[in-house]
């Protein structure tokens, strides 16, 4: 993902590069490796680290076993259909010391292009769109799929939605601590210096969210990683964070333990259904 590589500060918010039509300002960031990176977890980020749920999270896992069991019921009706890719509406957010994403991106990751497989099929044949999607009456194999699939899966969705919930809430604190409080005062005394008056980071990424990358936001967001960087405020989330995943992971080893079981038949329960008969 990343190069390693130093931005030398010129001082200058006016002066700057350009970087895919981006005008960039030029500030001081050391921009860190992915392994630097995947070592300074944040947020839902720690979530990887959980025994249960899986590298890509259980919302790929069961899209993909819908898409499947989509083909298979379209294949009983004389249809072929080609799965959608999985896009993860809304990807996940940046890493706030990702230099390469703040440079190209700013505070939010562009969502994957939507692309139709199927759009050929669908807008040539009514028959095909109908099996496909049905009518209001009566669902076609998008929806019957669907509610099997949710329907079948519901226990363990609405069980790791419940451990998740109680997790994120208990590492999700740092900025009502002592230590989140002066670092974030310290970033904006920061910021201020760079021409920016923001008292918290959720400040600009709340402004930012549907600019789309604009000149502004990309300078914006360059500042506010210099500051990150300067005060160590993403540095001493992570560090104060990881001190929680394991108060948690110790305080909840039964519940842990129940998830990891759980989550070992879901996966079994969803490869059942990848080979069961469609609706």
């Amino acid at each position: 993902m990343a190069i390693t590589a130093t931005f030398v500060s010129a001082a200058l918010l006016g002066c700057g590069d350009e970087a895919d039509g981006h005008v960039v300002p030029v500030v001081s960031v050391n921009e860190l490796t992915t392994e630097e990176l995947t070592s300074l977890p944040v947020g839902s980020q720690w979530q990887r680290h959980l025994p249960f749920g899986g590298e890509d999270g259980t919302d790929k896992i069961i899209y993909d076993a819908w898409q499947q069991s989509i083909i298979r019921c379209m294949a009983r009706q004389g249809f072929e259909y080609e799965p959608f890719e999985y896009r993860g509406v809304p990807p996940p957010p940046l890493h706030p010391l990702d230099v390469e994403a703040a440079r190209h991106f700013g505070y939010w990751p562009p969502e994957p292009p939507y692309v139709d497989p199927n759009r050929g099929r669908t807008e040539g044949s009514d028959a095909y769109r109908l099996a496909l999607y049905g009518t209001p009456d009566r669902p076609g194999c998008t929806g019957n799929e669907q509610d099997r699939i949710l329907g079948s899966l519901a226990w363990y969705i609405e069980a790791e939605t419940s451990a998740l919930s109680s997790f994120m809430t208990y590492i999700g604190d740092f900025a009502t601590t002592e230590e989140g409080t002066q670092l974030a005062s310290e970033w904006s005394k920061c910021m201020s210096e760079r021409g920016y008056d923001y008292d918290t980071p959720k400040e600009p990424r709340a402004e930012f969210e549907h600019e789309g990358g604009s000149d502004r936001e990309i300078a914006v967001r360059m500042a506010d990683l210099h500051c990150d960087e300067a005060v160590e405020l993403t540095r001493a989330r992570s560090a104060y964070e990881r001190r929680r995943v394991d108060e948690w992971l110790d305080a909840n080893a039964t519940l842990v333990q129940s998830m990891t079981e759980q989550y070992e038949r879901f996966l079994e329960q969803v490869g059942e259904l990848e080979h069961s008969d469609p609706l």
